[in-house]
This record gives C-alpha cells, structure tokens and sequence, in this order.
C-alpha cells in the first residue's frame, strides 16, 4: 500500500468523498454529510447527473467537487481520488459503487473482471489513493455492504461476489490502517434499498453517519432496517 505524501491541498476544503454518487444511495450519503458540515466531492461515470446533485450540495452551503470516475478501471479510480486528494483534505471516504450480475456459471468473465474490481478491488485501489490524506485528518472509510456477503445467493452470484469479497477487504483493511490512525466502517444493508420503506435511502444516510460518528472500534454492522 502506498504511504507516500500526496501533493498539498489547494483548498481549505475538507471532502467526503462518495464513490458512486448520484440517485438513491450516493445522493443520500452526500446531503447527509453536507448537512454534517462536510464539503463533498462526487465520483461517478454520470457526471451530468453529479452536477446535479453539486447544485443540490451547494445550495445547502458546502462545497462541492464532481470527478468523473469508471470505478472498475482502477487507475481511472487512483487517479480520481489523487485529484480530490489534491483539492482539499479527504476526512470521509465512502464507498458505495458496486455491480449486479447474474449467476457465476452464466457470467461473461470480461464482464465479471469488471464486477470485481467495481466491487472488491476498487476499495483498495481508492483507499491507497487516499491514505496520506486520511492519515493527516485521522479519517473514516465507509463501505457499503450487502446482505449477499451473509447469505450468497446463487442467482445474484456476481452480486454475491462482489459483496463477500468487500466484506474480506473491510476487515483487511482495518487491520492494515489501524496503525495510521484511520477507521474502516461496513454497513451491510441486509435488504433490498427501496425509497418509502424500511430500506429508504435516507435511512441507511443516518445509519452511516451514526456508525461514522461512534467512537467504538466496530468495523461491521447489519442494517435491518429502520424501526
């Protein structure tokens, strides 16, 4: 992992970095956290629909920075958040891009390369970017989990995949970032996210920022859906 310094901010700006911003999720993570205080820097393929939520984020008086990011191509990652890194200092980085797909007998293997560095390389790959600044703010990385990682289900097998494979590298990396002073927390959202139920984005928003702001040393929690 690599622990070299990072070029000085430019800014005084201090990001929440949500990788896979835009609708559901990704937008509710960013307003939470920018209602928290935090200025948030996007990243997403969509940065049309980014520069909508950037609207949103600055009308609520933070700044915003939009990158547009493919998070399965890991150098277009690592380069992304080496350009947040080099904005402003990064004290959230929030992980939250992950990809669907069918059975693993049944899926195309170029296709199911991808699916996994969206959803277990790609961790690392932006947390090696990351480290240099979340080490000087003493920082937290937000994974967002899947109840697939509990109970694999043979017929979302890529999604399966993908969600145990985040589960191994959470607890991976907490072990190897314990020494630098920086947290990795996994919410496993064990149901379907859906707006107006249990499972409704701005839930799981809450959910993360009260793991983020819990000075215990958990690294996994199950989000069963609000009471």
């Amino acid at each position: 992992m690599s622990t070299e310094p990072s070029t000085p901010p430019t800014t005084g700006a201090r990001y929440a970095v949500v990788i896979g911003a835009g609708s559901g999720l990704g937008r509710s993570l960013a307003l939470r956290f920018a209602a928290e205080g935090h200025d948030i820097a996007l990243l997403a393929r969509n940065t049309r629909r980014l520069e909508d939520l950037a609207a949103e984020v600055r009308a609520a008086g933070r700044d915003a920075l939009v990158v547009g990011c493919d998070a399965s191509d890991l150098a277009q990652l690592h380069a992304a958040v080496t350009e947040v890194a080099q904005a402003g200092a990064i004290e959230v980085l929030a992980y939250n891009a992950s990809a669907f797909g069918e059975r693993l007998i049944d899926a195309d293997l170029d296709a199911l390369q991808q699916a996994t560095n969206l959803s277990v390389l790609g961790p690392v790959a932006a947390v090696q970017a990351a480290l240099p600044s979340l080490r000087a703010t003493g920082g937290t990385v937000l994974l967002t989990g899947g109840g697939l990682a509990l109970k694999p289900y043979a017929p979302m097998g890529v999604l399966s995949l993908g969600k145990a494979g985040m589960r191994t590298v959470a607890g991976l990396l907490a072990d190897d970032l314990d020494e630098h002073g920086v947290r990795v927390r996994t919410l496993i959202i064990n149901g379907t996210i859906e707006a107006g139920t249990a499972f409704d984005p701005e839930h799981i928003a809450d959910a993360f920022w009260a793991f983020h702001t819990d000075p215990g040393d958990e690294v996994e929690r199950v989000f069963d859906g609000a009471s």
